[in-house]
């Protein structure tokens, strides 16, 4: 009987794995801090030139700031979560 679930279940768990293995993509690419301080220069860049205002500056320094509270955010839950995986 679990040969035959197996089989029936297969197609999906394959799609399941690919939707896990994109998603962990996606993340990665969306976690880099790098990615974020670059732009945070490039900001500093831009504000020293003239080429955007204090207020704007602040506004975007602001959102910067708070994805980098969100990425690390997301590396303490999953290093939480990988911890209780490699527990059990």
């Amino acid at each position: 009987m679990f040969l035959v679930d197996d089989i029936l279940l297969s197609p999906f768990k394959g799609l399941m794995f690919i939707f896990k293995e994109i998603h962990k993509e996606a993340m990665k690419e969306f976690c880099d801090e790098e990615t974020v301080y670059e732009e945070l220069r490039r900001l500093q860049y831009l504000l020293d030139i003239g080429e955007i205002g204090e207020k704007m500056y602040d506004r975007m320094e602001n959102a910067l700031i708070e994805r980098l509270q969100e990425i690390e955010d997301y590396k303490e839950k999953m290093e939480e979560e990988e911890a209780a995986e490699s527990s059990e």
